[in-house]
């Protein structure tokens, strides 16, 4: 899901966080377009799950620790909190993806994955305005670096989970 090396080259770190929201959005809507024309194609989605769950590590790890000693505190609280929310319904429908395909289960991941939609619209408006503006602003040349570097990587490590999760 993560965009190319040129195109990764040519822009900031925020907005290749940017795109790949888009990309998520995309594939998710998609995935129901599909449903609703009868057909179950879950694997564009579970890409799209996985690159979603690598995007929030990078956020957690690479980008939240340094806007946070830069004070913004609250809104890396709510980020963290809704990264929480939507791992859950992530691996939901990562279930209902992996199980029996039925119609029952067909509207079921419909319901979720636009449950999911609707919470990914929400955040990403926040985050982009918010957390991405001020990260724009107050990244240290070596953090920017530091975030563009993991950008370049598709690794999730093996067993880790948002940080609202975890602590569950």
């Amino acid at each position: 899901m993560s965009g190319a090396g040129a195109e990764r080259e040519a822009s900031s770190p925020t907005a290749v966080l940017t795109h790949e929201h888009h990309e998520v959005d995309d594939a998710l809507e998609m995935f129901l377009r599909g449903l609703d024309q009868g057909e179950c194609r879950p694997w564009p989605v579970m890409e799209a799950l996985t690159a979603l769950r690598r995007h929030i590590y990078i956020e957690e790890e690479v980008l939240f620790p340094p806007l946070l000693k830069a004070g913004l505190t609250m809104p890396i609280a709510v980020m963290v909190r809704e990264h929480g929310e939507l791992w859950r319904m992530m691996d939901t429908l990562t279930e209902l993806l992996t199980g029996a395909d039925s119609q029952e289960s067909r509207t079921h991941e419909a319901a979720l994955c636009r449950d999911i939609l609707q919470q990914l619209d929400s955040h990403n408006v926040k985050e982009e305005a918010i957390v991405y503006a001020t990260a724009n602003k107050a990244l240290t040349p070596e953090e920017t670096d530091a975030l563009a570097v993991s950008l370049d990587s598709d690794e999730l490590p093996g067993g880790w989970v948002c940080q609202d999760v975890s602590r569950a």
